[in-house]
């Protein structure tokens, strides 16, 4: 299940509250956001224990946390683990699903489940 960030207050209460969160910046006018979306989607869909975001960057309430994560380019995902570590990756490949499930067993210590 995908969380929407409705402003600065939410994204903190998450950010600080969530060992394992995915970040998902994103843009209506880009082209790779709107065809990765139903991906990002299907992949929270594996994990109970990752809170997925997305985060819309048009939106000034964000202009912050998107200089905070030195947002460059679109889309670009941002995994947190327990140990606070970051891990950012721009860019969605056709193996999104593969490649993101690996990142998150080797980032966050956890496997997905079966659906």
């Amino acid at each position: 299940m995908i969380t929407k960030i409705e402003n600065t207050d939410d994204f903190k209460e998450k950010w600080e509250n969530n060992n394992n969160i995915v970040l998902d910046f994103w843009a209506e006018w880009c082209g790779p956001c709107v065809r990765v979306a139903p991906l990002f989607e299907e992949l929270s869909n594996f994990y109970d224990n990752i809170i997925f975001c997305k985060i819309n960057i048009e939106d000034p309430e964000f202009e912050t946390i998107i200089e905070d994560f030195s947002i460059k380019s679109l889309p670009t995902f941002v995994v947190k683990n327990k140990k606070n570590e970051l891990k950012v990756n721009e860019g969605a490949s056709q193996t999104f699903i593969d490649d993101y499930k690996q990142i998150l067993k080797e980032h966050c210590d956890c496997d997905c489940k079966s659906l």
